[in-house]
């Protein structure tokens, strides 16, 4: 978890909780767009709302092979069945395979849904709050989080603005439109996110995301194994010096 929870939950250190909740600087975490490969992982968090004041957040994101999650679309209104959203959201995803679809841990009905137009979802097994935003968090301090610029405005607006509720601390300020953050929040705890196939450096060009996950431990123990043998060979080197002194003992008496 980012170091000022930490401190505060396991050292009894104070943490401010007032001004903006998330480490947000568009300098750095505001990218200019660009064409999201095929080939990096696809996700999608849902936040569902019932109406215009409450609208339905659905973010499409995609993890590059070094693990930098760039979001780079949206679909952000009220007013529309399950059928109607995946619509516009597929739409937005192309010709792209989304891998994980995530969901509010409530949402039974909008998964039920989903699974009927054959699109399996899931939820993040840590419902509370706290894990969306100390998730995020580390990702921003991290620099593994990102938003394509112009392609998700409301995403940006909510987290150039949400705020530390100053009279309740550790809790945001009722009231703030968070209905994006907290979609995106659902897809960075995505329960599988940890099994993500990142591209191996020690894979071959164009092998399958599967191909190396099975590949990976194997490839590892032979690299460890390189890695030690080269370690052995460098101490021989070092221990040996060919300047050293030779010392040449006259009369020398083995019995002695």
């Amino acid at each position: 978890m980012p170091l000022p929870f930490f401190k505060e939950q396991f050292g009894g250190d104070f943490s401010s909780y007032a001004g903006a909740i998330y480490p947000w600087d568009p300098r750095t975490m505001l990218v200019d767009s660009f064409p999201i490969p095929q080939d990096w992982t696809h996700v999608i968090g849902w936040d569902h709302g019932t109406r215009d004041i409450n609208p339905s957040a659905i973010m499409l994101g995609s993890y590059s092979p070094n693990g930098t999650l760039y979001w780079w679309g949206e679909v952000y209104e009220g007013n529309k069945s399950v059928r109607d959203y995946w619509r516009k959201a597929h739409l937005i995803l192309g010709s792209k395979s989304a891998r994980f679809v995530s969901t509010d841990p409530s949402a039974n009905q909008v998964r039920i849904e989903l699974m009927q137009l054959g699109v399996p979802s899931t939820f993040p097994k840590e419902k509370h709050i706290d894990a969306r935003i100390i998730r995020t968090t580390q990702m921003m301090l991290d620099g593994k989080w990102k938003i394509l610029k112009g392609r998700c405005p409301n995403l940006e607006r909510e987290v150039n603005s949400w705020e530390w509720d100053e009279k309740n601390p550790g809790k945001p300020r009722p009231g703030q439109a968070c209905h994006a953050l907290d979609a995106t929040g659902y897809a960075v705890l995505i329960p599988a996110i940890g099994e993500i196939a990142l591209q191996d450096p020690l894979a071959p060009e164009g092998e399958t995301v599967e191909t190396q996950r099975f590949w990976k431990p194997l490839r590892k123990k032979f690299m460890d194994q390189e890695a030690e043998n080269e370690r052995s060979e460098l101490e021989a080197v070092v221990d040996f010096n060919p300047f050293a002194e030779i010392v040449v003992v006259e009369d020398f008496d083995p019995g002695i």
